[in-house]
Order: C-alpha cells, then sequence, then structure tokens
C-alpha cells in the first residue's frame, strides 16, 4: 500500500499503524507512518540538477550551486558535495564555492546512492570592476525568478568590484511593491535586491546565498512582514543585523523603506502602487518613490510636506496616477508628469529624463515583474536606463538605443520572454551571451 488514497483502513495502535485496502492490511511501524503521512517516501533519489553545469568566477568568489533531486518525495536528499581541485575551489555542504586560484575544477553533487551531477568550474584572475562588455548584451537569467535574482546580484557584485556585499535587501517575489520601494534603499546601500516566499527550500537557499555574499556582520533589510517573508528568515540570519521594514499595508511599507534610506534633496518620484510598470523603469533611477494609490493618505501627505522643496515628477499617465492625487501632490511643489503612450513610450521618457547619455542599459520584459524586479540596483550601477521591451514592442526602446548609440548591456530572463532577435533589433549588438 503506497499511498494513504490507496488505504480503505487506518487504525493506529500503540507500536505501529495498520492500514488495510481491499483484502490487503499491513501493519507498519511507527516511523514509516510518519514518513508517508509527511509525504515522503523510501524511494532512492533518481537524478540531481545543478543550478549551473558551466562557471566561470573570479579568484576569492562565492558562488551557491542550487541542487534540485528528483522525485521530490524522497526522503533522504541528502548530498555530499565534492571538488576535483581544492587548490582551484573548494565547495561547502551545502553547495556554496569559495575560488582559490586560477584553473578548472569540476564540482559534484552526490546522492548516498551513487546519483551525481557536477558542474565545472573555470577560476579566472580577478579584473577590475566595469560595465558591460563593448558591443555586446549578456542575458541574466536562473531557472526561476529567484534564481534570477541571484544571477543579477552576482552581476552587480563584478560590476561593483566587491567581493561581498555590505547590505543586501529582501522583498517577496511574488509581488512587485516591497521590491520595487526598495530600488532608493538600494541604491543608497549599493546592495542587491533578492527575492524569495514562503517556500522553506527558497528560504533556505535565500539564506545561503546571503550567507556566501554578504560579509558577516552586514546588514540585511527585509521589506514586508511576516506572512510575505516568514521569521524563519530571521531566524537564519544569525551574525547579521537584521532590520525588518513592514508596515500595515504596501503604502506604509514604502513609507518606512524611504525613512529607513534618509531622504535629503533628490527629486521625488510619484509611480502607481498598483502596477508594476512605471515603477519598475523608475528603479534605475536610484530616487526615492513615492507609491500611491487613488488619493493620497495622511503620512504620504505628511512625507511630502517634509520635503517640500524637494523636485517632483509623476510616473505614468492618469490611468496609473490620477489626477487627483496630481493635485494633492501639487500642494506640495508643481509635479512634472512624465507620461507616454503606454509603458513602453513611458519607459523611454524616465530614460530620457535621467540619464545623460548612457552608454549601455538593461531590458527587462514588460508584461510581467519577476525578472525585472532585481533589475532597478544593477542598472543604477551601470548608469544605464532599465527599458521594457517585449516582442511586439521594440521599435520605441530601438530608436532611443540607436539614437545614442548604445550597443551594450544586460537582459533580464531567458529568450522565451525576450528573444535575442528583439535584442539584437534594440541594442544593435554583435554578440549576445
Amino acid at each position: 500500500i503506497s499511498s494513504l488514497r490507496h488505504a480503505d483502513l487506518i487504525l493506529v495502535l500503540d507500536d505501529g499503524v495498520v492500514i488495510g485496502a481491499g483484502d490487503h492490511v499491513e501493519l507498519w511501524p511507527e516511523e514509516a507512518w510518519d514518513r508517508l503521512n509527511a509525504g515522503l517516501t523510501d524511494e532512492e533519489i533518481e537524478r540531481i540538477e545543478l543550478s549551473d553545469t558551466e562557471l566561470s568566477l573570479e579568484v576569492n568568489y562565492r558562488h551557491m550551486l542550487i541542487a534540485t533531486t528528483y522525485p521530490e518525495d524522497v526522503e533522504n536528499r541528502e548530498l555530499t558535495w565534492t571538488s576535483s581541485n581544492e587548490a582551484v575551489a573548494v565547495v561547502e555542504e551545502d553547495g556554496i564555492i569559495h575560488t582559490q586560484a586560477p584553473g578548472t575544477a569540476i564540482i559534484t553533487a552526490t546522492s548516498e546512492n551513487g546519483v551525481s551531477a557536477s558542474c565545472t568550474v573555470t577560476v579566472i584572475s580577478k579584473e577590475q570592476p566595469s560595465g558591460p562588455s563593448a558591443n555586446t548584451v549578456t542575458r541574466v537569467f536562473g531557472a526561476s525568478r529567484y534564481e534570477t535574482a541571484f544571477k543579477t546580484a552576482d552581476t552587480l557584485k563584478a560590476t561593483l568590484g566587491v567581493d561581498k556585499f555590505e547590505t543586501a535587501i529582501v522583498a517577496n517575489g511574488t509581488n512587485f511593491a516591497d521590491a520595487l520601494a526598495g530600488s532608493y534603499l538600494a541604491a543608497k546601500k549599493s546592495a542587491p535586491i533578492l527575492m524569495t516566499d514562503k517556500n522553506a527550500k527558497n528560504i533556505t537557499n535565500l539564506v545561503n546565498y546571503i550567507k556566501a555574499n554578504v560579509k558577516p556582520g552586514g546588514t540585511v533589510y527585509i521589506l514586508g512582514g511576516y506572512a510575505a517573508l516568514p521569521n524563519s528568515i530571521d531566524k537564519g540570519l544569525a551574525g547579521y543585523t537584521v532590520e525588518r521594514l513592514a508596515g500595515a499595508d504596501r503604502y506604509e511599507t514604502n513609507l518606512m523603506i524611504l525613512d529607513a534610506a534618509g531622504v535629503t534633496d533628490e527629486a521625488i518620484l510619484v509611480a502607481t502602487g498598483t502596477g508594476f510598470a512605471d515603477s519598475l523603469s523608475a528603479s534605475a533611477t536610484g530616487l526615492p518613490m513615492l507609491l500611491v494609490n487613488k488619493e493620497l493618505n495622511p503620512q504620504q501627505k505628511a512625507f511630502l510636506e517634509a520635503h517640500r522643496n524637494n523636485t517632483k515628477y509623476i510616473i505614468g499617465g492618469t490611468s496609473a496616477v490620477s489626477a487627483k492625487v496630481e493635485q494633492q501632490v501639487a500642494v506640495y511643489g508643481k509635479p512634472e508628469r512624465l507620461a507616454g503612450n503606454g509603458r513602453y513610450d513611458t519607459s523611454v521618457l524616465v530614460a530620457k529624463k535621467f540619464f545623460s547619455n548612457p552608454t549601455s542599459a538593461v531590458v527587462a520584459y514588460g508584461r510581467n515583474f519577476p525578472d525585472g524586479l532585481s533589475g532597478g540596483p544593477l542598472a543604477y550601477a551601470i548608469g544605464g536606463p532599465l527599458l521594457l521591451a517585449e516582442n511586439k514592442q521594440v521599435n520605441t526602446i530601438a530608436s532611443y538605443t540607436k539614437s545614442l548609440g548604445i550597443t551594450s548591456g544586460y537582459v533580464l530572463g531567458g529568450s522565451g520572454l525576450v528573444s535575442d532577435a528583439s535584442v539584437k533589433t534594440i541594442f544593435n549588438a554583435k554578440t549576445i551571451k
């Protein structure tokens, strides 16, 4: 009897559990019952998939390999991690690679029944910080939105020329508001925006990534309450300063983030809190962003009063930020509205307003938010805009990039969202990596 779905009788005794199906009856030891009741089986691992099969990393760098075992309901998922050349790279028991010296090493994860998967790691000498290569566009993506955020953070780290971050920002990956509100804090702290959800495995991967890539004793900001980001994240980050910024709703959380970042005399961007597109484009500016609903609440009015002398911009048309909100904002200084004919035009207007002669750009899919959420800090670091695109909407963006001779940058997400053909049209680049 392999599943409770087939059982006609379940009788719990002191020394085990009697399970009956049809004419067949079995006495199960208590621990076997516990495994079945938890959805686990005695089957063995049949296959292991690693998040990367080939890597090129610099010396003195850390990178986390994520291993997924199949079937997923196997009870014993313990893996042994080994390196073929520890003089080049060593690996910890949770899959975190530490590069040591130039050369090649094969990192292998092996189950107790002998199933394995490997990643070839090439370690190169450390380069000086730099932006994207000339005439080259690099895709940054992983198997999920969470892995894409890790890889975007890795790219940001290389761009900044640091071995580890001083600070990291964590947001829920199933919604956009807190992550985009956190873009200003990320710019102020030179920090990545990492994402997770309530899934225990995703939380474990997040904690492991932070331990590998944020300096011990560093600061981790968690954006949102425990319903969205469980307390297990805080508990897993012993040794770090964890600051949770969580209001009663996204608008209060937004104000707490701005307060933590410390708004001074910068321009303030006003964008809708009920849609992601305009604030995603604005996340590259490194400017404080106030997310609004149909009208300003008292706390938002108090914030604008405290920053009455700051220049103010409204991002998006009246269907995003209403005329009523514009009138309310104007009490604290007349705002300038940046609104194009849809999200793609607005994306270009934001780029033109806040970026003077950029030489590179970051492109994100414009119809959904997951891959783009972590892109704002990367775009800010390279001094380029974050442009929204989809395969049928590239002409406006391509016109903008060609007018400035932009032929390099990054694309967030795989080719299923923004195709290679679209990327070549946007950047007129010779190489897509």
